[in-house]
């Protein structure tokens, strides 16, 4: 699924009713570079022309379901202006179609299933827009899968999705069209929030690896500072299930 920034979600605009999850349950929900059923990947060494991954996966859920939803920000650790490599939205460097998010996962995750194995079709919406005030990006994705899944493996870790970016056209250092520059700049992403919808109300699970880095070989990313989590999550909603 390509993604524009005038690509306008359905729900824009609506309150959500968030809770956190039923006690007696801990899902846990991650964030990794290129893997989903190994030890998550926390720093990518970006260099010329590769395409990269975020992968999304949830372990844990025990209830019915039927739509997940994930919200991910990214910008310079040292608050400087978004390099063109990273500008995937429509007013940037990069070109239509050279970001996508996957709601099926690679037959490579063996040990990482889909929910929906094939039984339900997934309806999925998203947008990417630009914090022109933070230059920071925004993606947000969702996924609904009616009438919904009413038994999983708790156990087991599921796959969520999958957002490229596909630096074909990435390069170190300044560039000139059509190429984009500043692939070794340092870069934060921070996994703002990722819900599921029981019953009519979305709940919010606690995520294991909230961030994620990237630079070129050699660049250091100091800190995450300019890029913060949110301020609640594993803290207030694990408190939940106590």
């Amino acid at each position: 699924m390509d993604v524009r920034e005038d690509q306008a979600l359905p729900w824009v605009g609506i309150a959500l009713l968030v809770s956190a999850i039923p006690a007696g349950s801990a899902p846990i929900a991650r964030a990794s570079w290129d893997v989903c059923d190994l030890p998550p990947l926390l720093h990518l060494t970006t260099k010329n022309g590769e395409p990269y991954q975020i992968i999304f996966s949830v372990i844990g859920i025990a209830m019915h379901h039927d739509a997940y939803r994930i919200q991910l920000r990214y910008g310079r650790s040292d608050s400087g202006a978004i390099p063109d490599c990273w500008r995937f939205d429509s007013g940037g460097c990069q070109l239509a179609g050279e970001f996508r998010i996957d709601f099926f996962g690679p037959h490579t995750f063996t040990r990482c299933w889909v929910f929906t194995l094939g039984e339900l079709q997934i309806f999925p919406s998203a947008s990417m827009v630009h914090d022109e005030a933070r230059d920071q990006m925004t993606i947000t994705c969702e996924a609904d899968y009616p009438p919904g899944i009413d038994e999983t493996h708790d156990g087991q870790r599921f796959f969520l999705a999958l957002m490229q970016f596909d630096q074909f056209y990435g390069v170190i250092g300044k560039a000139e069209a059509p190429s984009c520059g500043g692939l070794e700049q340092p870069m934060c992403f921070v996994v703002e929030s990722v819900r599921i919808r029981s019953n009519g109300k979305w709940m919010e699970i606690p995520i294991e690896e909230r961030v994620l880095t990237a630079s070129g070989p050699g660049v250091t990313v100091e800190s995450c500072e300019a890029v913060p989590a949110r301020p609640t999550t594993w803290g207030a909603i694990k408190a939940a299930w106590r």
